[in-house]
């Protein structure tokens, strides 16, 4: 029996990029983790979404965002959250960061950036997060 084609692999990787985004937004909403920081980072990582210089980006990206869960914590407001919580939101960004930065160091494979956003879909399931619709990231072609 022939295996179904995932539906990761025909998004371009905007459109990846995109829908991890929205993934990030799906669990800040589910843990009722919104706070003005968290506002300003969802805004930067969207415009990835239109960059064309995305060493720019990456830049800013890694100017504003820790390296470790316990500083994203803090710098973005997150102290009200369990730790086990605000540590998840930290990986779930780690993985929004790994598709983004995938084609800029692996090329074009889409392997590199599709395998961080599996990883975002697994965690979501695993804790009982609604994911976001996939099929109008399709179009991005």
């Amino acid at each position: 029996m022939k295996q179904k084609k995932s539906k990761i692999a025909d998004i371009s990787i905007r459109g990846r990029m995109g829908y991890a985004i929205t993934c990030f937004e799906a669990t800040i909403i589910f843990y009722k983790a919104q706070t003005p920081q968290i506002d300003k980072l969802i805004s930067l990582l969207w415009d990835y979404t239109l960059s064309t210089r995305f060493d720019l980006w990456e830049r800013e990206f890694t100017r504003i965002v820790p390296e470790c869960a316990n500083d994203f914590k803090l710098c973005f407001d997150l102290q009200f959250l369990e730790c086990d919580i605000s540590s998840f939101i930290f990986s779930i960004l780690e993985d929004v960061y790994e598709v983004a930065t995938g084609n800029l160091y692996g090329g074009y494979l889409s392997i590199y950036t599709e395998t961080p956003l599996i990883q975002i879909i697994e965690k979501l399931k695993s804790r009982n997060i609604p994911l976001p619709a996939i099929d109008p990231f399709a179009i991005s072609k």
